[in-house]
């Protein structure tokens, strides 16, 4: 018989060895075309060659946001890539926030209920825009806006989907607590009573599995209902803000738009909600167009693209054929025809520092998440680019011997993927 220590010791290596074949099995990025890749720009090379205007980075957040910080794991990341920027045992200290007046509180009702019953209510929903400076020796700053929309998703979802669902899939505990917070930046949308009602509430349903009741509420009540907002007729309001957001961006100290180099990096649905604003196809978001026709780069974290463009298949006709009644037509560019309107649009030729490149789009998207797809080529009627395309498979949580993934960590982990911020921030040689 074998001594208990030797077995105790096989047991830790095959433990050891079997981590290591996972850790393996999520490291490193692959390019769905690397010739591609090696024509584009990366974060770290535009930055260096970027020393007499303020790079300019607006980060937009995507579905699931719950509060600030969405841009906290990326500026580490800045921190660490671009040599001096962040002195050791300096803290970047408090952002400058800026809330966005998005004009008067709307009648907007969800069956039949009031979303914002009260001027204050509205008032609560603000989005905002927190800015940080990186100073830089010898050359303008880095700057840094993090838009924050979140706060117009609350209302509905905190009092007319995750309340109701208590009685379906259950409660969700913590973000049910988070619609009771009152500390700013958050709104109390649940009073002390409803909150425990609502945490005390025992399923009428029997609940459901644990694991389905996981996805439901995290991906689709709190993650898809966000999408049925931004692509419904609320959409007028994300566009303004924006717009009011991009606005602060044109202006930085006394550099105006045509004097710094914007970057948009965008998570999930916020790259939509960006295209939306930079094409201004409604005329309401003339400041982000002119920002968007300036704006060369763009790093999307998991994007819907390819499943919102569903919703525009070309060639339908317009009038049902045998038949006396028509189809109905869906007016405004489709997902698709926006990213392609952003890429064909020109400002200034299009140069950093002198220097002349295409726009171009770097993807990143992770296998195990179920809320990401690839973005398409982007190519003109004779098949050349008319801006660079390159979609990045990355690994954002471990994969359990191919079988299984935490959804939501696969969907917003790229900003602290060590993977993803290497390949942004490297250096051409």
């Amino acid at each position: 018989m074998e001594p208990r220590g030797l077995w105790v010791e096989r047991v830790l290596l095959v433990g050891c060895l079997l981590f290591v074949s996972m850790n393996i099995a999520v490291a490193g990025i692959r390019p769905d075309d690397p010739q591609t890749l090696k024509r584009t720009k990366s974060l770290g090379d535009m930055i260096a060659a970027t020393t007499r205007s303020p790079v300019h980075i607006v980060y937009v957040h995507g579905m699931r946001a719950d509060g600030t910080g969405a841009s906290t794991a990326f500026q580490a990341g800045l921190c660490k890539y671009v040599e001096g920027l962040c002195p050791a045992g300096k803290d970047q200290g408090q952002p400058d926030r800026t809330y966005l007046d998005i004009g008067p509180r709307p009648a907007a009702t969800y069956l039949d209920q009031p979303i914002w019953r009260s001027d204050d209510e509205w008032k609560g929903s603000r989005p905002f825009v927190d800015r940080y400076v990186f100073k830089r020796k010898d050359a303008e700053p880095i700057v840094i806006d993090e838009v924050n929309w979140w706060p117009l998703l609350f209302p509905v979802k905190c009092r007319m989907i995750l309340v109701q669902e208590t009685d379906l899939s259950g409660a969700d505990k913590t973000h049910i607590k988070l619609c009771a917070r009152s500390d700013a930046p958050y709104y109390p949308w649940l009073n002390q009573q409803e909150l425990n009602d609502a945490l005390g509430h025992k399923p009428t349903s029997g609940g459901g599995a644990w694991a389905n009741a996981f996805i439901k509420q995290q991906i689709m009540n709190w993650g898809l209902a966000d999408a049925a907002m931004a692509l419904g007729p609320l959409r007028a309001y994300f566009r303004r803000t924006m717009n009011l957001a991009f606005g602060r961006a044109a202006h930085f100290d006394d550099k105006d738009i045509d004097h710094q180099e914007f970057v948009v990096i965008s998570e999930s649905l916020g790259s939509f909600v960006v295209l939306d604003a930079f094409n201004n196809l409604f005329e309401d978001a003339p400041v982000a167009e002119q920002v968007g026709l300036r704006t060369m780069d763009l790093y999307f974290f998991a994007n819907q693209f390819a499943l919102l463009q569903l919703g525009r298949i070309d060639g339908v006709p317009t009038r049902t054929e045998g038949g006396p009644g028509f189809v109905t037509p869906i007016t405004g560019a489709s997902p698709i025809d926006l990213l392609k309107r952003w890429a064909q649009a020109v400002r200034g030729g299009g140069k950093l520092e002198g220097e002349l490149r295409p726009k171009q789009i770097l993807a990143f998207s992770d296998p195990s998440d179920i809320l990401t797809y690839r973005v398409p080529k982007l190519r003109d009627t004779n098949g050349n680019d008319i801006a660079l395309v390159v979609n990045l498979y990355d690994r954002n949580e471990w994969n359990w011997f191919g079988l299984f993934a935490v959804p939501t960590t696969a969907h917003t982990g790229h900003s602290s993927n060590a993977d993803v911020l290497r390949q942004m921030f490297r250096r051409s040689q």
